[in-house]
């Protein structure tokens, strides 16, 4: 397909997530009076951390899944207890919350704090991925479409979790997608599909540049019947994709000015 994909996410960007919602959820109003919207985690200290352990251990499942977070990542006021965020994160995930299933997907798919186990990973990605997680979806149409270790690549399950990542405007969803049904790989090939997809991932704002190559990778080369050649077009696209520091835009930029190719072709 022309795209390539990394074998494990990185990682840095996940926790960063989590980091922020697990603070949205200490903005939440609560029913419990200690635990009210106006403390909205800017005063996270050891009293605080000792009554959300409190509210998680009588079984209140936004605060094991707070809780979990802030022992896995660390804070000054909990320390770094990987374990124990993990056993709070386990606890949230057994009544189904969705986010701290995804983040065990995460962290057993990377191995932090556990040893990688990828079959657990693709457990708990599918059952948040179910509950509407996007980004538990892209998790699991990426290890699908690779296949490693005791995951088994199988492109069918891979585009179906692609379609629900990218029906969230996931844009490495719509890229691979865009591939896929270019390269007929997990569903029938379809050129006009294949371009609406490239399309939606080059011009969303979350694209990293990868879809505006690809992009003007189409323009270019005029292989999908679809889509006119146009090198005026593509340029556009590489010169977006350069913005974003790809560097393969850079150096297809200067082989088009290389080649002198200007215009459309008929």
């Amino acid at each position: 397909m022309g795209l390539t994909l990394d074998a494990r996410r990185p990682m840095a960007a996940r926790l960063f997530r989590f980091a922020l919602l697990t603070g949205l959820v200490f903005c939440l109003a609560r029913p419990a009076a200690t635990l009210s919207a106006q403390e909205g985690g800017r005063d996270i200290n050891p009293a605080f951390i000792e009554e959300l352990r409190g509210l998680a251990d009588g079984g209140d499942t936004e605060a094991a899944f707070a809780l979990g977070s802030i022992l896995f990542l660390g804070h000054e006021a909990a320390g770094q207890d990987v374990a124990g965020g993990i056993a709070y994160l386990e606890k949230a995930a057994a009544k189904n919350h969705m986010m701290a299933m995804s983040f065990l997907g995460d962290i057993s798919e990377n191995g932090s704090g556990v040893p990688r186990d990828l079959r657990k990973a693709v457990r708990y990605f599918t059952r948040a991925a179910d509950k509407g997680d996007s980004e538990a979806a892209l998790a699991l149409g990426r290890l699908y479409f690779l296949g490693s270790g005791d995951v088994k690549a199988d492109k069918k399950k891979a585009f179906k979790y692609y379609s629900q990542a990218a029906a969230k405007n996931l844009p490495e969803a719509q890229l691979m997608l865009g591939g896929m049904y270019e390269a007929g790989e997990g569903t029938a090939k379809d050129n006009a599909k294949s371009w609406q997809y490239l399309q939606m991932a080059a011009d969303n704002p979350g694209d990293d540049g990868r879809g505006a190559l690809a992009a003007g990778d189409v323009y270019v080369s005029g292989r999908n019947p679809e889509v006119p050649q146009d090198f005026e077009k593509g340029r556009q696209y590489y010169r977006r994709a350069a913005a974003l520091k790809v560097p393969e835009a850079s150096e297809r930029l200067a082989l088009l000015d290389q080649a002198g190719t200007t215009g459309t072709s008929k």
